[in-house]
């Protein structure tokens, strides 16, 4: 009997933490992000709510942010690893977590700059946090940890 509750428990929760059908590179456990490898849009500026800055969806419109479209993996929301090519984009954010965008061409930005006195640089630079704060993260509890071990 005890073996039987045990894979039992152990079948829920590996089909709990196994890949979502929908995006087979997100990992959650029981709807809980635990890590995501692909694809991923880092906001860079808040557009103003106008219809200047919306995209059709279905039967309404969504209000778009600009964003830098790039290829992360992260654990727990902390971001470990980016790669790829960066590129701007509109971007919206479903409410059940789905992220539709629209690439920027070079013109495009450069009439973002224009139009509303932005000074966003030609090319897409990430923000620190994406760029080190995971490995930041990382890096000081295991030099703690070496440190104290050595003691």
């Amino acid at each position: 009997m005890k073996k039987q509750v045990l894979l039992l428990l152990s079948s829920l929760f590996l089909c709990m933490a196994a890949p979502q059908a929908a995006d087979a590179m997100n990992f959650t456990f029981f709807g809980i992000p635990i890590a995501n490898l692909g694809e991923h849009v880092a906001r860079v500026e808040k557009l103003p709510k106008t219809p200047d800055y919306s995209l059709p969806s279905g039967k309404k419109e969504v209000h778009v942010d600009l964003g830098i479209y790039h290829s992360q993996f992260s654990i727990l929301g902390i971001p470990l690893l980016n790669w790829g090519k960066k590129t701007y984009v509109f971007y919206h954010t479903s409410l059940f977590g789905g992220t539709q965008y629209v690439k920027l061409t070079d013109e495009a930005v450069e009439g973002l700059n224009k139009s509303l006195g932005l000074n966003i640089p030609k090319e897409p630079k990430l923000s620190f946090w994406h760029r080190w704060g995971g490995k930041l993260l990382v890096l000081i509890p295991v030099l703690f940890i070496a440190a104290i071990s050595r003691s």
